[in-house]
């Protein structure tokens, strides 16, 4: 007789419980994939959509349409796809501003928010005598 483990029994139930949603699932992709650009045409966002689509269109036997959706910093293309269905057909081809904006503003705000109006006219003021002397510090000089 053989003895399963703890893991393994806890994998088979857990295949067991997943059985029916596995079977419902949708084969992907279930129709065209829409490529949401956020910023203007022309751009590298909009270069890099149009260059890829040919290739995922091969691969995945499945048109892809390039979309764009700009205005606001590329927050309207991000809402739209934020708020499309869940099926993984529309996706978002963006910068990597997106990923820390929204960290870096938020700690920024969060900080201003929480201070007096003297300390945030220190904090700018902190802010650009450390940027002017970087520019100073890297300006180029005729030799």
């Amino acid at each position: 007789m053989v003895a399963l483990g703890r893991r393994a029994a806890l994998g088979g139930i857990a295949a067991g419980l997943a059985a029916p949603a596995i079977t419902r699932a949708q084969a992907w992709p279930a129709g065209p994939i829409r490529t949401v650009v956020p910023f203007p045409p022309g751009g590298s966002t909009d270069a890099v959509a149009r260059l890829a689509s040919p290739g995922l269109q091969a691969a995945l036997g499945v048109p892809i349409v390039v979309a764009k959706r700009s205005g606001a910093a590329g927050s309207i293309g991000t809402g739209a796809v934020a708020s499309a269905s869940p099926d993984g057909n529309t996706w978002l081809l963006s910068f990597d501003s997106h990923a820390v904006l929204e960290t870096m503003t938020t700690a920024r705000q969060a900080r201003l928010v929480l201070s007096t109006p003297e300390e945030c006219v220190r904090s700018v003021a902190r802010e650009t005598e450390v940027w002017s002397k970087i520019v100073r510090d890297n300006a180029i000089r005729p030799d």
